[in-house]
């Protein structure tokens, strides 16, 4: 079976929330080993939709986390039943989209109703439901290969900060979800279905994204935004690297 990192391999890069910042550099950093199926609320960002045109590596999908139950499935049906993934002999699966609540930016301790349940349909019940279909179909398409899932995380997933308690929250469920998958589909599980597959909880490093920039144009609190002011900021292109390298060690 073909190294992750091999040139000419038949790998297959599957990444939800690809059109910009860290997702953008996680698809530049995948592309030269990797076929990559993009998709985002923007179908990848005008910048992959022109390259999918002239590249037959890149597939680009229009898919929002929050849709319903049968768009989100029928959408990983249609990923993990192409004759790429179904050939190839690695799969790598990133996790990477999802919001930041608008009661983050807030003044006041108040969260309605609203707020919370836009938060959790993205962050957590359409992350859950994701994942869970990406695993069903993958099985259902019998594809006995190398599957490795990634979670992007957040040091927020373990420390709480101000402002952040919805944020905070959804990133620890996405977490623990993770972990609980790997002890169920581990290789000392006996109810596991694959042959060789990992979930990774990859944090990333705070990074000059518009998520960032978002949170010191908007945020009430004073604190919070000097901290993210002076907060000493890692390239995304450097960090997606760095879980390329954490890959193909594969050591985890």
């Amino acid at each position: 079976m073909g190294s992750i990192n091999a040139e000419g391999a038949n790998n297959v890069a599957i990444i939800f929330g690809a059109s910009r910042g860290f997702g953008d550099a996680l698809a530049e950093a995948f592309l030269p080993t990797h076929s990559l199926f993009l998709s985002s609320r923007s179908g990848g960002g005008d910048k992959w939709q022109e390259r999918a045109q002239s590249s037959n590596k890149i597939h680009c999908g229009v898919l929002d986390v929050s849709a319903s139950f049968d768009e989100l499935f029928d959408y990983c049906r249609a990923v993990t039943s192409n004759a790429v993934v179904q050939n190839a002999d690695e799969v790598v699966v990133i996790f990477n989209a999802g919001c930041i609540s608008s009661h983050s930016y807030g003044a006041d301790n108040v969260i309605h109703s609203n707020t919370i349940s836009d938060d959790i349909s993205v962050n957590i019940t359409g992350f859950c439901q994701l994942v869970s279909f990406m695993l069903s179909t993958l099985y259902d398409n019998n594809l006995k290969t190398k599957i490795r899932f990634i979670n992007v995380s957040s040091l927020l997933a373990v420390q709480p900060m101000q402002c952040f308690s919805l944020y905070c929250a959804g990133k620890a469920a996405r977490d623990m979800y993770f972990r609980c998958l790997a002890e169920e589909n581990g290789r000392s599980s006996s109810n596991s279905k694959f042959e060789d597959i990992k979930f990774l909880n990859y944090a990333p490093g705070p990074m000059p994204t518009d998520m960032v920039e978002g949170i010191k144009a908007k945020v009430a609190n004073a604190e919070v935004r000097k901290m993210f002011e002076t907060l000493p900021l890692v390239a995304c292109d450097r960090s997606a690297k760095i879980l390329r390298h954490i890959l193909r060690e594969d050591s985890w």
